[in-house]
């Protein structure tokens, strides 16, 4: 292993997690409660950034594989990011329309997830099949990280100890995207891991790709399962701030204390389930993890008693990190490693498609019954994903030969 790799490779993981994380606690706070931008707006930005990674992530996904272009993409998605959430900032500091700081908020997230289609693929780089998922659990340990580390930095601006004249929520923002920004350029000036992992010669298309996935044996079954995981998931996330301060009532500073928390047992899942996942499969590992899911969602929904919803939120958070370290654990381990950039980009559509349907989900239950019902709801989504990973952990078929589904 690769020191020097893990290291930059993990700490481009802590740059990204530690932006995104202050925009997901704090700027969206800003929007819904400071400047009364509806619930059902606020997760249209991530319905908007989803289309476009839809449509846009197999295609560059199929680029990066074919024509050796993962760095440079990985490169532009960064840029991208750090462009849009700077201008986020900037229109909320000079008044412009909500819509507008929506909008840039979004498409901020959008290159954020859109740079995964070209980092994930580098963990097959830098491990071999003994410790890739200790490495993957360090990647995510090395997330989490950032994102405590991002909102301890934003809680002196979030608090008022340190102004700058600005609405707090929106001062604590600035010094996240400088910070970024400089701690992504280490992994870029590595040229070791950016190796290419693909052997495909240009000329086939990205539904011949889609097709090589689907005809492995255990691919679609998983992504289907992926699909509906991540989406109850995602919405969670993302609704959590809001649903916390809607449904206890609980300041600003007892948000923070609870992210923190979630974020600190989310970065322990992630090595415990990632090390579980070396010793018993990370296929069965998976279907573990989402079963807690079913148990810890109904719970979170209707107790009545923060103290409850406390604990249970922090359990929710050991899972949160496993379930995301696992579940790209198994991709790895069911596609050959020459279309891995082509297999993350179809996961991205799995991935982005569910943060299409999880916040209209979310939205409509909402307006009918209320933020309970809108968080039970998501429980629906984990029965059908156990669903569907049973059926992948039971295929028993040996792998396909690549060459047995190429055109």
């Amino acid at each position: 292993m690769d020191k020097k790799a893990v290291f930059v490779w993990s700490l481009y993981d802590f740059a990204n997690s530690f932006v995104f994380i202050s925009f997901l606690v704090y700027f969206s706070k800003w929007l819904v409660i400071n400047q009364g931008l509806s619930d059902w707006w606020y997760n249209a930005t991530f319905i908007i950034g989803s289309i476009g990674l839809i449509f846009l992530a197999p295609w560059f996904g199929n680029r990066a594989d074919k024509l050796k272009k993962g760095k440079k993409y990985l490169i532009y998605s960064t840029s991208g990011c750090f462009i849009f959430y700077a201008l986020a900032i900037g229109s909320a500091i000079g008044g412009l329309n909500v819509f507008l700081s929506a909008l840039f908020f979004g498409l901020g997230n959008f290159f954020y997830q859109f740079s995964f289609v070209f980092y994930n693929p580098l963990l097959n780089t830098i491990s071999h099949a003994g410790n890739r998922g200790k490495i993957s659990g360090i990647g995510f340990l090395s997330s989490y990280t950032g994102q405590i580390c991002g909102i301890l930095v934003a809680l002196p601006f979030v608090l008022g100890k340190v102004s700058l004249g600005i609405d707090p929520l929106v001062a604590a923002l600035i010094p996240q995207v400088i910070i970024f920004i400089l701690l992504s350029i280490p992994l870029f000036l590595n040229k070791e891991i950016f190796t290419s992992t693909s052997t495909k010669e240009p000329g086939a298309d990205m539904l011949d790709s889609l097709r090589i996935l689907i005809a492995l044996p255990g691919v679609l079954l998983f992504l289907v399962s992926f699909f509906f995981f991540n989406d109850a998931i995602t919405t969670l996330v993302n609704n959590f701030s809001i649903f916390t301060s809607s449904i206890f009532g609980v300041s600003d500073g007892q948000i923070s204390t609870l992210t923190l928390l979630v974020i600190v047992c989310a970065g322990i899942g992630a090595m415990g389930w990632g090390w579980l996942a070396d010793k018993i499969g990370s296929k069965k590992t998976l279907l573990y993890i989402i079963l807690s899911w079913v148990i810890i969602i109904p719970i979170m929904a209707w107790v009545g008693n923060y103290q409850i919803f406390f604990i249970f939120s922090i359990l929710a958070g050991l899972s949160i990190g496993g379930t995301l370290s696992t579940s790209r654990l198994v991709l790895i381990e069911l596609v050959p490693e020459r279309v891995l950039n082509s297999s993350f980009g179809i996961y991205a559509i799995s991935e982005r498609a569910a943060t299409i349907i999880g916040p209209l989900a979310w939205s409509m239950v909402l307006s009918i019954g209320g933020y309970r019902w809108a968080m039970f709801s998501m429980v629906v989504f984990m029965v059908v994903s156990v669903l569907f990973m049973v059926k992948v952990f039971r295929n028993k078929k040996p792998p396909l030969q690549l060459a047995s589904v190429e055109p």
